[in-house]
């Protein structure tokens, strides 16, 4: 006991970033409750400045604390070799949200504060959900990631939000009751909820339990992922939820859940066990792009069709952990960057949208590109890339992908083929309703009874912030390596 006690003393600055941003969220709570009034513009600017300590914060542990197999707090937690490169994105894309969410709209509650602190607070549950080192840190981090996600959701205040938020907590709640029973089959035949219990329930009770019990696990992340079958509720949640949230929504517990699939992929030692998990993945990234881009082609509201854009992409962050051996996730670390630039950028400009013309509908940016191109010229880039074509990121990204699956493919793997050739069908697919949003800024005349859509210099300027690097890093894909690798800290 003393031992480990002694050790949680010594590791104890592991937890600085999630200290600070925990002590950050309650100063916000704070602040709304004994001060009163127009809060928003300050509460944000606390906001951002504490994100950048947090930068700071979490460049200093990764120094005090580099990159180890051993366990700390108790054998709770553990480094792994891209954890902070993890960290590094859920404080930047809390960031982006938090500064678009200044350019317009306010939320409508009597105390703004609540909005901000909470965020902050499911910040902290991703930071924790970036190194656990057993199934109930595991749940515990999911757990708060979940309930502040169910609150966010609902910060609109209107029938809307109400009914996403409700479907929400439905798909929540089952998923974290099998995820539960899935870790309790593994203590059950272990007796103990370490990740290498996976390999030793294969030893104590047989290849089908173990199956079972990954099974029932692989939905509550699947649902942290909006993934195929587990993505019934991210179209009403994404319509209904304040965009800025989405924005982060979209992307940061996506990065969470697929680097905890790719960590738990690494712990299963037993070749059959470790097919049926690539089996499943390989199941789930192809019904993700399909039912995505499929269900995308339909929309006419742009939160949906982004929603929709969103659970295919997931099928595309999943391809590089398939049939992973030798741990190299470069492509999924690039493809992450690329996706948090160009799904925030996307979210941010439907966010102006909605300031600007009170709706999300496609059609209402009829000829914005004829009265102001250079914005509708960004959208235009922005779609180019989420489809993954050429002069953009995008396309260097999913390049990367593909390439990492076409050397799996020489394995003689069937479902690998069928995947491979479905997600070159699925880039055609997407063109075509990716390609809807600068077809009517440019090819349809703006509304006779109406303004169209006209963006200030400041959100023009944020805007540009978020895209032009989608070119950048296409002709210089190695600059962003090369913050990759800095960022993983391999030292």
């Amino acid at each position: 006991m003393d031992k480990q006690l002694s050790n949680i003393i010594e590791n104890v600055g592991v937890l600085l970033p999630e200290a600070w941003l925990l002590m950050l969220s309650t100063i916000i709570l704070f602040i709304g409750i004994f001060k009163k009034g127009e809060l928003s513009f300050l509460i944000k600017g606390i906001a951002i400045v504490g994100l950048l300590i947090n930068f700071y914060l979490i460049h200093t542990t990764s120094i005090n604390f580099p990159v180890s197999t051993s366990k700390i707090m108790g054998n709770s937690m553990t480094i792994y070799q891209h954890t902070y490169f993890f960290q590094y994105i859920f404080t930047c894309s809390a960031l982006f949200a938090i500064t678009f969410g200044l350019f317009g709209r306010k939320i409508h509650l009597s105390n703004p504060t609540e909005y901000t602190g909470i965020l902050l607070f499911m910040l902290l549950g991703l930071h924790l959900l970036s190194k656990p080192a057993n199934f109930l840190m595991l749940y515990l981090s999911i757990e708060i990631v979940s309930f502040c996600s169910y609150m966010l959701t609902y910060f609109k205040i209107d029938k809307w939000s109400a009914e996403g938020s409700l479907k929400y907590l439905l798909f929540g709640a089952f998923s974290t009751a099998c995820m539960l029973y899935g870790m309790s089959l593994i203590y059950a035949f272990t007796g103990n909820i370490t990740f290498h219990a996976i390999s030793e329930t294969i030893i104590n009770a047989g290849i089908l339990p173990t199956m079972l019990a990954i099974g029932l696990i692989l939905i509550g992340l699947l649902f942290k992922l909006a993934a195929f079958p587990m993505q019934g509720w991210a179209p009403d949640t994404y319509q209904a939820a304040p965009t800025p949230f989405i924005a982060f929504l979209s992307v940061a517990p996506k990065a969470g859940a697929v680097y905890i699939l790719f960590i738990i992929s690494q712990y299963m030692t037993n070749a059959e066990s470790l097919s049926f998990f690539n089996y499943i993945l390989v199941l789930v990234a192809l019904g993700s792009i399909l039912i995505g881009n499929l269900s995308a082609l339909w929309q006419k509201n742009a939160k949906r069709l982004l929603a929709y854009s969103s659970i295919a992409h997931t099928g595309f962050l999943l391809l590089p952990i398939i049939h992973n051996q030798d741990g190299n996730i470069d492509s999924l670390l690039f493809y992450t960057c690329i996706f948090l630039l160009m799904n925030t950028a996307a979210f941010c400009w439907v966010h102006f949208m909605e300031i600007k013309l009170k709706t999300a509908q496609i059609e209402v940016i009829k000829g914005c590109g004829k009265v102001q191109p250079y914005p509708a010229v960004l959208l235009l880039i922005i779609m180019i890339s989420l489809t993954g074509l050429p002069i953009t990121a995008g396309f260097t990204a999913k390049l990367f992908i593909f390439s990492d699956l076409w050397q799996s493919i020489s394995t003689g793997d069937t479902l690998l083929m069928i995947l491979f050739f479905a997600g070159l069908l699925n880039v055609i697919i997407a063109l075509y309703y990716y390609l809807q949003l600068p077809f009517f800024a440019f090819f349809k005349n703006p509304p006779v009874t109406s303004l169209p859509l006209l963006l200030n210099a400041r959100q023009v300027s944020f805007l540009s912030m978020l895209t032009l690097p989608l070119i950048i890093f296409f002709f210089k894909p190695d600059w962003l390596l090369e913050i990759i690798n800095f960022l993983s800290a391999n030292y």
